[in-house]
């Protein structure tokens, strides 16, 4: 059950359009803002469960955590922000070492 991330190229507006099944995706996509048809589908981190009871991975060994971590858009922009963050520090620190 796919979840694609679109971007409307009139309005800006980026929405997320969910499938039943991959025959069911379509390129027919209009934007819920503007109701352009002028969409981009965006690249996205896919996410991927890994372990867990009744899973094809539940297998693996004993290594593996009860309840997986998953790396999906929410957590992208969290790095990207911790980055964002960290990068603002080492230049006022910098700053401050010149004085």
């Amino acid at each position: 059950m796919p979840i694609y991330e679109y971007q409307c190229q009139t309005c800006g507006a980026q929405f997320e359009k969910f499938f039943r099944s991959l025959a069911r995706v379509t390129d027919n996509i209009t934007c819920p803002e503007c109701h352009g048809p002028d969409v981009e589908r965006l690249m996205s981190a896919p996410v991927v469960h890994a372990g867990g009871s009744g899973s094809a991975g539940s297998d693996l060994a004993d290594s593996t955590p009860a309840s997986p971590s998953v790396f999906g858009r929410k957590e992208l922009k969290q790095a990207e922000e911790q980055k964002r963050q960290l990068k603002e520090q080492v230049a006022y620190e910098k700053k401050q070492a010149k004085k």
